[in-house]
């Protein structure tokens, strides 16, 4: 995957004076390339035949007419700066080949390999980075955005969701926290109620111990008011907890 500080560092060294005319034009289609398989999500063996009549610039997406595999036939996003990049490079072209090669037997582009190692190198950037691994940031990036495999897979032309894992490591990190998060509250909840529970049967013990001393001693005190008013606090604080003692009995048949 190419992260945001490797991206910056490919392109300027993509992009960074030179003086021979040649060179120039063949960073800036590398570059331009690499821009298309990290936006689009195609395949270079995808990208490297794009023809000009198939660029649908109005609804900004690309028509890919064949691949890898049946799914490969498809639409892929065009992003603005991947359509600002292929305006500038097309020009007043109308149909052909987006990177036509004099070179090529098949008359357009088939690599970018050499040039991506030399950018690589000049960038100082590990080794195990490839021009491929633009098209894993695209699935990586997608998936952790929208969450929607079927068109993330659509978009790459995968034949079937399985070959969406490689992009899924990250969504996995959110759903093992949000799992962890609900198992948390879930046990915060039992120990609650354990010790709410607890605190009841003792408050309901005291106050069962209280209303028998009061009884034993004729309901006498200081004061008849103050002696009812605690016998009717008492009551109360039974009553209240006999009721909650009762719905949780229920509660725990179920």
């Amino acid at each position: 995957m190419i992260d945001e500080r490797a991206e910056d560092e490919l392109e300027q060294a993509y992009l960074e004076p030179v003086e021979h005319r040649r060179i120039k034009r063949l960073r800036q289609q590398a570059w331009l390339v690499v821009v298309i398989l990290q936006d689009s999500g195609m395949r270079p063996n995808e990208v490297f035949p794009m023809r000009i009549e198939n660029i649908d610039w109005d609804q900004n997406r690309i028509w890919v007419p064949e691949g890898k595999t049946d799914n490969a036939t498809r639409f892929v996003p065009m992003s603005d700066r991947m359509k600002t990049m292929l305006r500038g490079w097309c020009g007043s072209r109308k149909e052909g080949w987006v990177f036509p090669s004099s070179r090529s037997k098949s008359g357009h582009l088939t690599t970018i390999a050499k040039g991506f190692q030399a950018a690589r190198g000049r960038a100082g950037l590990d080794k195990k980075l490839v021009p491929y691994s633009a098209r894993h940031t695209y699935g990586t990036y997608t998936m952790e955005k929208s969450g929607n495999a079927f068109a993330v897979s659509k978009s790459m032309g995968h034949p079937d969701l399985k070959s969406m894992e490689p992009y899924q490591h990250q969504e996995l990190e959110p759903l093992r926290i949000a799992i962890n998060q609900r198992n948390q509250r879930k046990s915060l909840v039992k120990v609650l109620v354990k010790v709410w529970k607890t605190h009841r049967r003792e408050q309901t013990a005291r106050t069962c111990k209280c209303l028998i001393d009061w009884e034993k001693s004729g309901g006498r005190g200081r004061d008849r008011t103050y002696d009812q008013s605690i016998k009717s606090r008492m009551l109360y604080q039974l009553s209240y907890a006999s009721f909650w003692f009762l719905l949780f009995s229920r509660r725990g048949d179920r």
